[in-house]
């Protein structure tokens, strides 16, 4: 489903109650500050990231630990538009699915650009992370994400499970492209769609 004007966000600001779609007031009168939703279509990148809104409990705390607000950026996924997949690092381990698949109904999903990706660097940034399909999904690391706790390695050869963010920037990182200047493990979805190398193109609905 294609987020259309019925689902208009004040850009660039905080929405009250009465300006709140209706998908987000069902949701629980959540907040949060992001781009106005606008049709995904007429974008012709084979690859994107996708940044999904999501409102799970363990959602909502990324949103408050990484400043986001309610509503914000939670998840983060390599996209591919020809077949409608991503490669994620979800609960049950990395894996190659349709975009849509096992997210609340509703959920917004934004996608973006990156400055400096290429049709080849994307592909081969999808080739890494198929790669790493079957590696576990890293609760301790989550842990550390929330508690903004510090790490001492950064090790981004040999890592044994992922984090959905971290493992977003890693596959664009190892192209030599940077969406922020930080430890892998530190990098959440809101810093991906806050990168001045990263651009919004539209919006689909889970």
């Amino acid at each position: 489903m294609y987020a259309d004007a019925a689902t208009t966000i004040t850009t660039g600001a905080y929405f009250s109650v009465p300006d709140a779609p209706d998908e987000y007031v069902r949701h629980g009168n959540i907040y949060a500050k992001m781009p106005e939703p606008r049709p995904f279509s007429n974008v012709d990148d084979e690859y994107l990231y996708a940044v999904y809104r999501g409102y799970s409990v363990l959602s909502r705390a990324i949103q408050l630990r990484t400043w986001a607000g309610l509503g914000g950026p939670s998840h983060v996924a390599n996209f591919r538009q020809s077949d409608m997949s991503v490669i994620e690092a979800w609960t049950h381990g990395v894996r190659y699915i349709p975009f849509d698949r096992d997210h609340k109904p509703g959920t917004i999903v934004d996608f973006y650009r990156v400055d400096g990706m290429t049709p080849d660097k994307w592909a081969t940034a999808w080739q890494y992370c198929k790669a790493q399909l079957g590696k576990p999904y890293n609760y301790a690391n989550i842990l550390w994400f929330i508690s903004r706790a510090e790490r001492a390695d950064d090790d981004w050869g040999n890592v044994p499970a992922w984090i959905c963010s971290q493992l977003a920037f890693v596959s664009v990182a190892l192209q030599d492209v940077y969406v922020m200047h930080k430890p892998s493990y530190k990098v959440s979805p809101y810093d991906i769609v806050q990168s001045p190398i990263t651009h919004y193109v539209g919006s689909l609905y889970t």
